[in-house]
């Protein structure tokens, strides 16, 4: 089934997913909605995937490639993406990633309303997912990654009702965590008779390092997330939950003229992300946290025991964005299937597997 599709925002996830859909052949049509200037940005990341997917060796990471960083910088390249490279709405077409890429305007994306089967949501989870989803569930069909445990349900009932309200569709919370690993808590839990234990990390968190961007103060932020030594002993010790098992070590740059401990303080409030957990606030330069980046690795993993027996279920990537990219990819598989006739907001749990997926060979 051939379909269009529309990627807000353009970060870490915003590209990976760029990445994802326009190496789909029945994808026509990638639009990329950003609030940022990002036409050489743009232009070179698709540049470089297409040099990937002939064969060259060069990195889609674009952190810490010399090329990419010039292209941002406004250095060394004048842009492939201008004079009359625009279409009818006012969108820049970039020629590369098979064609198929067109950044626009984040503020026009209505126009676009009847050219984008679906709208992906790569924004932080924080401050922007819930907002910029209810305005635009009313409009489009949606996938969004929002990765806030504590909140996912009361988001997923309201998103349901705008959805239902105004005939439009939605996949909620489907990333590898929310997503994923929400699944297999649900199979091995059930399974085992008792509740499956969550760990994630070692690896950089993109959901939390958002929300300690969006402290007012910090220039720039990392968040890595930790499990704690010996899980197993404190799980039997009946240490099971998410604070219990984690530590949170933030990396931030300070703008001047604002109090490290004042920041320090506002960032170990913000509920569900470091309230209550064991939180290392570590303030250090913007090269120190750009070279943080590079690392783009992380997992999880989920597990019970119970009655002498053992289930679990790891996964382990060498970058975050990318796995997160490719649930969402599979979740669209479903998407397409509802579009037009199942109206709502649905999560990974309320999906049968056939519709993410064709299930021969599997049994």
């Amino acid at each position: 089934m051939e379909y269009s599709v529309g990627i807000v925002g353009f970060g870490n996830l915003g590209r990976e997913l760029v990445r994802v859909f326009c190496a789909d052949e029945n994808c026509k049509s990638c639009f990329v909605f950003s609030r940022r200037e990002v036409v050489d940005e743009f232009a070179l990341f698709c540049d470089l995937c297409d040099s990937v997917s002939l064969g060259r060796d060069k990195d889609t990471n674009t952190k810490g490639n010399t090329d990419y960083q010039k292209a941002v910088e406004g250095e060394g390249r004048t842009s492939s993406m201008s004079g009359d490279n625009t279409n009818s709405n006012g969108a820049v077409n970039c020629k590369s990633v098979k064609g198929k890429a067109v950044l626009c305007k984040a503020a026009d994306i209505m126009k676009y309303k009847g050219e984008c089967d679906f709208l992906v949501l790569a924004v932080g989870s924080r401050n922007e997912l819930q907002k910029t989803a209810y305005e635009l569930g009313a409009h489009f069909n949606l996938i969004d990654t929002y990765d806030n445990h504590g909140d996912a349900i009361e988001y997923v009932s309201r998103l349901n009702e705008i959805c239902k309200g105004n005939l439009t569709s939605a996949i909620c919370c489907f990333g590898w965590d929310p997503g994923l690993l929400s699944l297999m808590r649900a199979v091995i839990g059930g399974v085992m008779d008792c509740r499956a234990v969550c760990v994630w990390g070692k690896g950089a968190s993109l959901g939390h390092t958002q929300a300690l961007k969006s402290v007012e103060g910090v220039a720039d932020g990392l968040q890595i997330t930790q499990p704690k030594r010996f899980i197993r002993r404190l799980v039997r010790r009946g240490k099971t939950s998410s604070r219990e098992l984690h530590k949170r070590i933030c990396y931030v740059c300070a703008e001047k003229g604002y109090a490290k401990n004042e920041l320090a303080r506002k960032i170990r409030a913000i509920p569900d992300y470091y309230k209550g957990y064991a939180t290392s606030v570590r303030f250090t330069s913007l090269s120190s946290i750009d070279r943080r980046k590079n690392d783009t690795a992380h997992g999880g993993r989920v597990f019970a025991e119970n009655k002498g027996i053992c289930m679990s279920f790891s996964v382990r990537t060498s970058s975050n964005a990318r796995l997160t990219a490719s649930c969402v990819k599979l979740a669209s598989s479903a998407l397409l299937k509802y579009i037009g006739k199942d109206y709502g907001a649905k999560t990974v749990l309320d999906i049968p597997v056939r519709d993410l997926k064709d299930c021969e060979g599997c049994l």
